[in-house]
């Protein structure tokens, strides 16, 4: 009775060790380059920006003026009809629009607040 048991625990263990031999034997390519396919449009750039260390392009753009802001949209996307899931956006407060301001008299003003979404990372305020 042993001896059957232990050569059908034999041949579970050698199937075994044979399936992660073979599993272990892949030949994935990680380091090479990903080139995009011949029918896929390469957008001009507008500019790039740097993030983690990493360039991007930037490749789409736009300016909006609304409710006392000047909102700037840049994307490394297309925009289409208004919409992108990648972007940056920065606004700026138009609260010296029209007047002369002397810039002698100007201090410097650092309250500001940067919102950052991530799908990977929750940064908060």
């Amino acid at each position: 009775m042993k001896k059957i048991l232990l050569k059908y625990l034999n041949l579970y263990v050698l199937s075994g060790l044979l399936l992660v031999g073979f599993a272990g034997c892949s030949d994935d390519k990680d380091n090479d380059p990903v080139n995009p396919g011949p029918d896929v449009e390469e957008l001009p750039s507008i500019g790039t920006y740097s993030f983690r260390g990493e360039a991007n392009r930037i490749v789409s753009g736009e300016a909006t003026m609304d409710g006392g802001y000047f909102t700037c949209i840049f994307s490394p996307e297309k925009i289409q009809d208004g919409k992108t899931s990648t972007y940056f956006l920065f606004s700026l407060g138009m609260y010296w629009e029209g007047q002369v301001v002397d810039a002698s008299t100007l201090y410097q003003n650092d309250q500001y607040f940067f919102i950052y979404e991530d799908p990977f990372y929750y940064y908060f305020q």
